[in-house]
């Protein structure tokens, strides 16, 4: 929280430097006669986040997938650019399994669909998927501003906005990974949107971009999607009674809702024969034995078919799984997840976000621009929606076991910024002894927000001109790729991993279409399977993989295993075959 007291500091004496100048009334005017141009402004945040990043690739390349989710939703969006939702099972899946992927009862990402929907676009119009994260990331800032313009103001909207767009367009896990958290916040902040303008105007317009909403968070992250859209379906049933709107508003609105759940139903089936058992579950019942929620204990720890996958589900979710099963664990866990939340996303404004839930969730009419939203006498004007989904997620996160990643709270964001900029303008009402302090405050706080959020550019552009020894174990993949796909024979490489290998740098990922690969990538399973695979393959040169062994990657051809292969059986008894695993 130190970051907080540095930012309420720096915007006082900031604001009370621009009261000495001008150009601080200037800029204001300038800010608020943009802001009222809702449709430019909305423009503009999408550019800010779109443009700069684009004019950077030749400093900052397209990145390259390296955890072991990321390559997970790039096989559901080359599954998806090829017009399937799965892919059928492989002979010999045991091969090619790896983290978050689904090998049966068919062949395909455990993942929701809608981020890898995405990167399937980008595939398909720029061949390469991160340009539908870049464009996912564009429409996620965009839709913030649309969003906050009828809840907390065009001006503090616009703000935020930009300050969304400058914070997460360049280096960060939402712009130049595959982790699909734009995606869930775009859903988010679209559903928070609609659903305030259908309680202020009353149209049936905004149901579309509601359920389109809502969509994208069950079809990305649908537990915290879940857990943000239950205020906002509480909030438009109880809103429909009472406006007797059941006819123009939740008609329609049930029935897109039914339609949404069919096609949910039919991909669940395709993937899993099951309508409704998800990819995820699917995966969840074969390869985790940590069950999700603080309280609910573990599992009998499941067989897997390799070390790599075991040692990795020991550490990464077991290590959390058995701290939740004490108290100081609890406490331990939940202080990891607090800090790692602040530092990626609430820092430096969560106490003034705090300042914004408090007066967001103020029951007493106020005369002030913020009582037009109140439309019916008892009721919760839409701004209160803020603090609901916000809390309601923010809690949410505090009661999973897993480690915390930066993409889980992506459907709180457009609320938490809501809040912030919302806090910001209360802040800016405060008249102590008739001085206007707080008008210079909110603005010394508006430019202090703008500056941190541009404090990770440097950083992130020097980080992609550094050159690292020894290279990133991804970049050795692809180098291991580059050199065989100059050779004109397709190639079968099998991988072997030594005993201190870190399980989460896989180097077995492949396409939709394994056998129509030029490299396939395999796990070297001993010596039996290993020659079923390679009898399999008959047409294919074959390869060892020696990774984790110091300084960098081992390539060599098998042509032992293969000799171990074509002999007869007393003869097989004396060979002793490279990369046989014990």
């Amino acid at each position: 929280m130190s970051s907080d007291v540095a930012f309420l500091i720096a915007g006082l004496f900031v604001g009370d430097l621009l009261y000495f100048f001008r150009a601080g009334s200037r800029a204001e005017q300038w800010v608020r006669r943009l802001a009222n141009r809702k449709t430019l402004a909305v423009g503009i945040c999408a550019a800010l986040s779109m443009i700069p990043r684009a004019a950077l690739l030749p400093v900052m390349p397209i990145p390259r997938p390296q955890i072991v989710d990321e390559f997970s939703y790039i096989l559901g969006a080359e599954t998806l650019a090829k017009g399937r939702l799965t892919n059928p099972v492989h002979p010999y899946w045991q091969h090619f399994e790896s983290f978050h992927i689904n090998m049966v009862p068919t062949y395909e990402s455990q993942y929701e669909p809608a981020p890898s929907a995405f990167m399937a676009l980008g595939l398909v119009l720029g061949k390469s998927c991160w340009w539908g994260v870049w464009l996912a990331t564009g429409l996620m800032c965009a839709a913030t501003c649309w969003a906050l313009q009828t809840l907390i103001g065009p001006t503090y909207a616009f703000l935020a906005g930009v300050f969304m767009a400058l914070k997460y367009s360049i280096g960060t896990q939402y712009s130049d990974s595959y982790w699909g958290g734009s995606v869930c916040a775009l859903g988010a902040a679209l559903a928070l949107g609609a659903f305030a303008r259908i309680v202020q105007t009353r149209s049936p317009k905004w149901v579309p971009v509601l359920v389109v909403g809502v969509g994208l968070l069950a079809n990305s992250r649908p537990y915290e999607g879940f857990l943000f859209a239950v205020p906002i379906g509480v909030g438009l049933l109880i809103w429909t009674v009472r406006t007797r709107a059941l006819v123009p508003i939740l008609a329609p609105t049930m029935a897109l809702f039914a339609a949404l759940r069919a096609w949910m139903a039919y991909y669940y089936y395709r993937g899993t024969g099951r309508a409704s058992e998800m990819p995820y579950t699917a995966n969840f019942e074969q390869y985790h034995f940590v069950r999700p929620f603080i309280g609910t204990g573990m599992r009998p720890f499941p067989h897997y078919h390799n070390l790599e996958m075991a040692k990795l589900f020991w550490n990464w979710e077991g290590t959390p799984g058995r701290m939740a099963e004490t108290w100081s664990g609890i406490q331990k866990l939940e202080k990891t997840k607090f800090h790692f939340f602040y530092r990626e996303h609430f820092a430096p404004l969560l106490t003034v976000a705090f300042v914004g839930c408090f007066f967001s969730l103020s029951f007493h009419r106020r005369r002030s621009w913020l009582s037009q939203n109140v439309l019916i006498s008892g009721s919760a004007p839409p701004r209160r929606y803020l603090a609901f989904t916000f809390l309601l997620v923010f809690i949410g996160l505090f009661a999973v076991v897993w480690w915390p990643l930066s993409s889980y709270p992506a459907p709180l964001l457009v609320s938490f910024f809501g809040l912030a900029f919302l806090g910001i303008r209360y802040i800016g009402t405060a008249r102590p002894r008739n001085y206007r302090l707080g008008r210079y405050w909110a603005r010394g706080l508006v430019l202090a927000a703008i500056l941190s959020s541009l404090i990770n550019v440097p950083h992130a552009i020097h980080k992609a001109n550094r050159v690292q020894y020894p290279m990133p174990w991804n970049e050795e993949r692809d180098r291991v790729i580059h050199q065989l796909e100059n050779q004109p024979e397709k190639s079968l490489v099998l991988v072997n991993y030594a005993p201190m290998h870190d399980p989460a740098q896989e180097w077995v990922y492949n396409t939709p279409d394994i056998d129509a690969q030029k490299i396939v990538f395999a796990r070297a399973l001993g010596a039996t399977k290993d020659c079923d695979l390679v009898h399999y393959y008959q047409d294919r040169n074959v390869w060892f993989a020696e990774v984790g062994a110091d300084p960098w990657p081992q390539l060599m051809p098998a042509d032992s295993l293969i000799s171990y292969c074509n002999a007869s059986p007393d003869l097989k008894a004396k060979l002793v075959v490279p990369g046989e695993l014990p």
